[in-house]
């Protein structure tokens, strides 16, 4: 298997800005789960070890899929992928971020 870019949890640099850190990982194709509490096929996730989380969910209006970073101490950074007229095609566009070295540079603070 081929290895890929993956993001470590942000580095606090000297200058008081934080900078995210690339490590390898390998490539193992995502694991979707539907999301507990949900009607069936509304909402799915697929995790990156404990940091880094996709997510495609159901909405009147399409197919939503974003993929999420939490740091140590709480904190949520999201990254939107786009807005998709079937699931399929919102699973493959996390499925193509991941694959491309899953990068979460532009990724906008939610939380902390």
């Amino acid at each position: 298997m081929s290895a890929s870019l993956a993001l470590q949890p942000a580095v606090k640099l000297k200058s008081g800005t934080l900078r995210l850190v690339e490590r390898r990982m390998s490539k193992a194709p995502l694991v979707w789960k539907a999301e507990l509490g949900t009607a069936p096929d509304s909402a799915f996730s697929a995790r990156l070890g404990n940091l880094i989380t996709y997510h495609v969910v159901t909405r009147t209006y399409g197919y939503p899929a974003y993929v999420e970073i939490r740091n140590r101490r709480g904190g949520l950074r999201r990254l939107d992928l786009g807005l998709y007229v079937k699931i399929e095609q919102a699973r493959a566009a996390c499925e193509r971020h991941y694959e491309d070295g899953c990068d979460l540079s532009k990724a906008k603070r939610i939380i902390g």
